[in-house]
Formats: C-alpha cells, structure tokens, sequence
C-alpha cells in the first residue's frame, strides 16, 4: 500500500516566507529514520513550517477543541490575506497520494482527499496505515499518579498534532500494561506476560540510551505514583530535571499512541518535533537523533533545532538553513545540504550558524585588539609598540592555559619576523 510521505512545501504570504517552494528528497537509509532538519537564527520561521506541514489537521479534525482548531499558524496568515487574491493558494502540503492545498478566508483545494476524511473518522485501524504526530521541547507530563488498573477510551490521534499537549492516559497505559504483565506471568502465560512489557521497556531502554542512564518505570504501592527509576534510585516524575521530563512525555506519549494503532501504522508515520532538544544537556542532544532514527526506522522526520549537537549527531539528514533577506522575508540560505557526523562541532558552528568566534566577547575583542597591534608592529618593523602588545598578552595568557598556549605562539612568530626575543 502507497504511504503518504510528504514530498513537497509551498508557502506564499506566510508569516516571514514571502514565497517558499521546498523538496524533500529522499535518501534510501538502511534501516534508519528520513530526517529533515529546519535551523537559522530566531524569526526564520523555522516552527511555521512545522505547523503548515501539519495544517491539514485544522481542516480535518472535527475534534480539536476551538482554541486549537486553526492554531498559531492561521492567525500569521490572516495578517496577510489582505494582499492575496481570493483564489491564491497560501500552504500547498503535497504527499505520494494527495495534493492539499489551503485558501484565503479559510478555503481549500484538496485533491484525493479521502484518505484523510476517512482518517479522521470515527477511530478505525484499517484507515491508519499511516499516521501523523507533533510535538516540541516545552510539553511536559504532570500528575503521575495512577490506578492499579483502569479501563479507559482512547483515540489515538485525537490531538495527535497538537504541538504542546501529551494524552494524560500515557501513565495509567503503562501501569495497565505492567500490571497485565504481572498478571499473565502469575497465571504462566510467558508470552503474554512479555507482549504487555514490551511497549514499555522499549521506551525506557530509548530513553536510557539518549540520557545516558538505565531508565525503568515502577509503580510505587502506596502512593499509586508512577515513579522513574534512574540507575538504582526511584524518583517522583515531577522531581526528574526539565530535560528528562521533556524527552519522557514526548517519546511515552508517542509509543503510547503507537500502541494502538495497526502494525503497518505503528511503523509509518510523519513526526514533526520542535525544538525537542531545548532542555537537555550537549551529551544527550549528540544522542536523541541516533537513538530515535533508529527507534523508527520507516519514519518520516521532520525538526527545527538550534543545536550543533543534534545537527552532527548522524549522518544523512538534509539540512534547510534558513535567513532573513533585506526585505525581512525568510529565504533558503543556499542549497539543502546532507549532515556527516564526520565533522567537527567548530566546523558545524561556522558552516551551518556562521559563528565564527571561539572565545567570549570580551576575549574575542581582546584579541582583535592583539592581532592588530601585532600587525602595526610588523608593517612598522618597529619596537616601541611592544611594551603595549605585551600587556595585552599577559592579559589573555592569564585567562586560560588556551590563551596562553595561543598568544605564546603568535609571539614566537613575532620574535622570528622581527629577530628579537619576545615573551610573556
């Protein structure tokens, strides 16, 4: 059966994006996530793309409340409507099987559109042999506190591509499923006992992986918590740090959803993540793309980040740089290009954020002011500037075995170009 993989992007008179046409090729990966990364510096509109790649929801899905019905993204194209003709397309989402195309004044063009009305029907699995989720950084679980066991209906893509909202059931799925666990194992059904942990171990050895501690969900007895168990020591999940917190609620609430659907749909999927690697620490954000590629091998990925640590965490995902023009528009800034793990994090924040500078403000002026007395000495071929060079050097030397190592060098250079020893 033909998946719906999203295979192109058009925006016109979309927030910062004037015009924009993006392609997304696919790179055949064995056994490995198609990963699309969106970066650039703050007001690119790296998270309006995320949401207009997601606006079909909008369209579709009667259940959504109000509030979230048409979200953050038509209130940025309703700033713009007014220079539109009526008939002028503002977000073109384009797939293997359906073209959507999304009107001014809250119109739409949708052809072999009846995979999503079916979709978005009364829940039924034959429909969902391709499933669709959002989620960002800042969505985090709270009431951990569950029942030993408890029944509960659950529509698996109800607000399933609602960025900032996890399904408050994700901790009452675990504990039914520990306790159908338990339950199975007393009565000698092995293989029973090991389907119902399964769902659960998987995320907590993912989790494991990307902050790199063992992970297990308990049940405390008296308090009906779920707790987090962190190599030998139990916690309340509220106490856990943001990044942990983060990166559990958004990976036990897909697995969650996942859960439900039929096996084909637990396999194929569109995930859009924004911003998820916004509280973690460098060594978890080098981990949490590696691991999830590979969680979800027949996925489609797409992310906005700001991380050089996410960004030279793998291999072959396309890279979309985004920057401000003259006129403030947001435009590609070059071609789309692959990411290799093979490079350096320096080289990544010079290639990718153009930053150029190694030290903090203060020492980088510092040294411009060094690098520019020296080159006054050498074009001068004189001695009298020395006294000053040297207090700059002793200034820097003094900062960090870096500096110094830097500076000692730079006067070595010196002493040769002017045959005349000088040191700190």
């Amino acid at each position: 059966m033909e998946d719906l993989r999203i295979e192109s992007l058009s925006l016109k008179n979309v927030g910062v994006f004037e015009s924009l046409s993006l392609s997304f090729t696919k790179k055949p990966l064995r056994n490995k996530a198609e990963i699309h990364i969106f970066t650039g510096q703050n007001g690119t509109g790296k998270t309006t793309i995320l949401e207009a790649l997601s606006y079909f929801d909008s369209i579709y899905n009667t259940s959504l409340p109000e509030e979230k019905k048409n979200g953050r993204l038509l209130d940025i194209l309703h700033q713009k409507m007014s220079k539109l003709k009526k008939d002028e397309s503002i977000v073109g989402i384009y797939f293997n099987k359906a073209k959507l195309e999304f009107l001014p004044h809250g119109g739409a063009s949708l052809v072999d559109d009846n995979y999503f009305k079916s979709y978005y029907s009364d829940f039924d699995p034959k429909y969902h042999y391709y499933n669709f989720f959002a989620y960002n950084g800042h969505r985090q679980l709270r009431d951990s506190k569950v029942e030993a066991f408890k029944q509960y209906d659950s529509n698996p893509i109800k607000e399933a591509l609602v960025f900032d909202k996890i399904n408050a059931n994700v901790f009452q799925w675990i504990a039914n499923n520990k306790t159908r666990a338990a339950l199975s194992f007393q009565k000698g059904n092995k293989k029973d006992s090991e389907h119902y942990q399964a769902s659960f171990q998987k995320i907590e050895t993912a989790i494991g992986e990307i902050i790199g501690r063992k992970v297990e969900f308990i049940i405390d007895e008296r308090s009906l918590n779920i707790m987090v168990k962190l190599d030998e020591k139990s916690v309340h999940f509220n106490t856990l740090a943001d990044g942990y917190k983060s990166v559990i609620s958004w990976l036990i609430d897909l697995v969650f959803r996942l859960d439900y659907m039929p096996k084909e749909g637990q396999e194929n999927f569109t995930l859009f993540l924004d911003e998820i690697d916004v509280h973690l620490h460098p060594a978890a954000q080098r981990r949490i793309l590696p691991v999830i590629q590979k969680l979800f091998p027949k996925a489609q990925i797409f992310l906005t980040t700001h991380s050089p640590f996410v960004i030279g965490s793998i291999d072959d995902a396309w890279i979309y740089k985004f920057k401000l023009d003259e006129k403030g528009n947001s435009v590609l800034d070059g071609d789309p290009f692959l990411s290799e793990d093979g490079k350096s994090y320096r080289y990544i924040l010079d290639e990718v954020f153009d930053i150029k500078k190694n030290f903090g403000v203060d020492v980088e002026k510092q040294l411009e002011h060094f690098y520019k007395k020296r080159d006054e000495i050498i074009k001068k071929k004189s001695s009298d500037l020395l006294k000053e060079l040297k207090m700059i050097s002793k200034s820097l030397a003094s900062q960090s075995e870096e500096l110094r190592a830097i500076i000692g060098s730079e006067l070595k250079q010196l002493s040769r170009i002017l045959k005349k020893e000088i040191t700190l």
